[in-house]
């Protein structure tokens, strides 16, 4: 820049502390400040690698972690999932034993006669469930016989080939009236007691009784 009214040279140009013109500066120190930035340049690059290097580090020792833990977690929790279906399945067990020990407390053989009120089809069912067989099984009364007549004669040839006979009991109400023969007089159950009762001496080795799925002694 120069002024009009002067010819001195008034241009204005940044000098370095050196007192050199700034673009003689740049063009003499081009190679070194270049040189620098790729120094400065490859120290940033480093860092960064190292960072990122650290960084996955960091999250491969994390994901370590978490594995490790994630295995231990999943190992106990398959360990207590385990113990959990092991303990389930010795309670069903038990329960199904309670329950089998429950339908197979009482065995009867299946040549047994097993006697007492056939009370709506309760009879039936422990026959059922024990085995033996109900009076019905073996026949009826002949012409001319009664019920009763022919379930005392069904316990004779019992007693005689050497059978047993399981009296149910469960279902016998006022068992007392029944012996003393006060209550259901005429009954077939009461007649089958009252028969047991006075000839117990020949059958009590061949007669058990039971009530409410458990043997009982003789009501007399």
């Amino acid at each position: 820049y120069r002024c009009p009214n002067s010819r001195r040279d008034h241009s204005y140009r940044w000098r370095d502390p050196s007192g050199r013109d700034a673009e003689g500066w740049f063009l003499r120190n081009a190679d070194t400040l270049q040189n620098g930035a790729l120094a400065v340049s490859g120290a940033a690059l480093t860092l960064a690698t190292g960072g990122l290097a650290g960084e996955l580090l960091g999250f491969g020792t994390l994901e370590g972690t978490l594995g490790a833990s994630g295995a231990a977690l999943t190992g106990a929790a398959r360990a207590a999932a385990s113990g959990a279906g092991a303990a389930a399945t010795a309670g069903l067990a038990a329960a199904r034993s309670c329950g089998d020990k429950a339908e197979s407390a009482l065995r009867f053989g299946a040549n047994d006669l097993v006697y007492g009120p056939s009370a709506g089809g309760a009879l039936r069912q422990l026959q059922q469930a024990a085995g033996g067989r109900l009076l019905t099984d073996v026949g009826g009364p002949a012409a001319g016989q009664s019920w009763a007549e022919f379930s005392i004669q069904t316990l004779e040839n019992q007693l005689a080939s050497g059978g047993n006979i399981r009296f149910d009991l469960s279902n016998v109400n006022d068992i007392q009236g029944v012996l003393n023969g006060t209550a259901y007089v005429g009954a077939t159950t009461s007649a089958e007691l009252n028969y047991l009762q006075a000839n117990w001496s020949n059958f009590q080795n061949q007669v058990s009784f039971y009530s409410n799925g458990a043997e009982v002694s003789a009501p007399w």
